[in-house]
C-alpha cells in the first residue's frame, strides 16, 4: 500500500471516500484513527511518520464505521490542528485538511444545509467552497493570504527592496489561517523586555494573540467579491501590517474600532471559524487585540480605511499605558496612525481618519499638550509640515 493509493479514496466523491478509507490496509504509509484520538496521541503517531518516509492518518474512522469529528467538539479539533506545533520536538511539518465525507448516518449534506452552506438547488456556496473545497482558487484566484517579511522599517522598490520571505498560502480558509499562523510565528522579531518571572529575555514584538487575532478578522470579514486582491501580513522590523480587501463592514465606523458592530460580512464563514475555534465575532476580536497590546505596554491597534480595504497595524512602539486610557477614543486612534505611519500632515489624518479637519486638528493640539505628539513645520501655512509622536527621549 503507498500514499498514492490513500490520496486516491480521499480524491474519490462524497460517498465512496469514506467506505474507501475503512477498506485499506494500515502500514507505514497509512494510519486511521478514531475520533476518539487525543491532540497528544496524533502527535505521537506525526512523529512515527516523520521518522520513516512520511504517510497519510485520517481521523474520524473507528470500529469499521465513518464516525466523523463533528460530534467531537470544536476544542477536539482545534487540538488536532495544533498538535504537530504542540506535541512533536521539533515541529513535524504537515499539511491538515478537513475532508467532506458521508457518515453512517448519510447526514453529510444536512451538516451543509444547517449551516446555510447549501443553494436552494442543492449546490454548494461559496462560502462552502472557501471552507472545505481543497483549491477554492480555481473560482476565486484572489482567495488567499500573502505572508512577506522585510528587513528594516520601509517596503522600498526596485533594487533597493529588501524582502527576506514572500509566500502565499492558499486551500480553503482553515488551512490557510493554520499555514500563515505557522509563517508568521517564525518570521516575527523579537525585542529585550521584562517577563512575567522578573527577568529580561526575548520575547516577539507583537504578541501572538493580537497578530493572530487580526489574521483571523481578515480571512473571515474581508469582502471575497473583490478580484485581483488578496489578503497581505507584512512583518517589519518594528510592526506588523494586515491589509484586507472591503472596508468595515455595515454601518461600522473606525473611530473606536473596540466598539466596532458585530456585523460579519461573511456570516456563515465566521460561525463556521467560530466553531473551529479559529475565531469568535469582529468586535470581540478586536477587542482581545487592544487588550494583548495594552497588557504588553505597547501601542493600540492601529486601523485605516482606503475605499477599498481595512489596514490594521500592530506596532511595537511602547506607551505609557496609564496616561494614554485617559485619552478620548478618538484621540487614541490618532496616536496610533501616527505611529503606524512614522509622521501625517493634518490633511493626511483628515483622509485616514474620515472626520472633520477641525476635529482632528482639536485632538492634535491635545495630544501636543501632553507631550504625545509634535508639529514640525517652517511655518504655518508650511505644505510640507506634518505631525509625528514625540520621542520621550527627546
Amino acid at each position: 500500500m503507498t500514499a498514492e493509493t490513500a490520496d486516491l479514496a480521499l480524491a474519490a466523491d462524497v460517498q465512496r471516500r469514506g467506505t474507501l478509507l475503512l477498506g485499506l490496509a494500515e502500514d507505514q504509509w497509512f494510519d486511521r484513527k478514531s475520533s476518539r484520538l487525543g491532540a497528544r496521541q496524533l502527535g505521537e503517531v506525526l512523529v512515527g511518520f516523520a521518522n520513516a518516509d512520511g504517510g497519510i492518518v485520517v481521523v474520524g474512522l473507528g470500529d469499521g464505521r465513518v464516525e466523523g469529528i463533528n460530534t467531537a467538539g470544536a476544542e477536539s479539533l482545534s487540538g488536532w490542528q495544533q498538535a504537530a506545533m504542540d506535541f512533536t520536538m521539533p515541529a513535524v511539518p504537515c499539511e491538515i485538511q478537513l475532508v467532506e465525507c458521508t457518515n453512517h448516518h448519510g447526514d453529510a449534506d444536512r451538516l451543509l444545509a444547517v449551516r446555510g452552506l447549501v443553494t436552494a438547488d442543492g449546490g454548494v456556496t461559496v462560502a462552502a467552497a472557501l471552507l472545505f473545497a481543497p483549491t477554492p482558487q480555481r473560482w476565486l484566484p484572489q482567495a488567499d493570504v500573502r505572508v512577506v517579511r522585510y528587513r528594516g522599517r520601509e517596503r522600498r522598490s526596485g533594487r533597493h527592496q529588501q524582502i527576506d520571505f514572500d509566500t502565499r498560502f492558499d486551500g480553503p480558509l482553515p488551512r490557510q489561517i493554520s499555514a500563515a499562523r505557522e509563517a508568521v510565528s517564525g518570521l516575527v522579531p523579537s525585542r529585550r523586555a521584562l517577563g512575567s518571572a522578573g527577568r529580561f529575555e526575548d520575547m516577539p514584538i507583537i504578541p501572538a494573540d493580537a497578530w493572530l487575532e487580526g489574521l483571523v478578522n481578515a480571512v473571515v470579514h474581508r469582502s471575497y467579491s473583490y478580484a485581483g486582491d488578496h489578503i497581505r501580513v507584512e512583518i517589519f522590523d518594528d510592526r506588523i501590517e494586515v491589509s484586507s480587501p472591503g472596508r468595515f463592514p455595515g454601518l461600522s465606523d473606525p473611530a473606536d474600532p473596540r466598539e466596532v458592530m458585530r456585523f460579519a460580512r461573511n456570516p456563515r464563514i465566521a460561525r463556521v471559524c467560530a466553531e473551529l475555534r479559529f475565531g469568535q465575532e469582529l468586535g470581540e476580536g478586536i477587542r482581545r487585540m487592544f487588550d494583548e497590546m495594552r497588557g504588553a505596554g505597547l501601542a493600540d491597534p492601529a486601523y485605516a480605511q482606503t475605499s477599498t480595504s481595512v489596514q490594521l497595524t500592530l506596532s511595537s512602539f511602547t506607551v505609557n499605558v496609564e496616561l494614554e486610557q485617559q485619552l478620548m477614543p478618538r484621540q487614541q486612534q490618532v496616536l496610533s496612525l501616527l505611529r503606524a505611519h512614522d509622521g501625517l500632515s493634518t490633511g493626511d489624518l483628515v483622509d485616514a481618519s474620515g472626520w472633520s479637519r477641525p476635529v482632528v486638528l482639536g485632538d492634535l493640539n491635545r495630544l501636543r499638550d501632553l507631550g504625545l505628539v509634535e508639529w514640525l513645520g517652517r511655518s504655518r501655512n508650511d505644505p510640507w509640515a506634518f505631525w509625528r509622536v514625540r520621542n520621550p527621549l527627546d
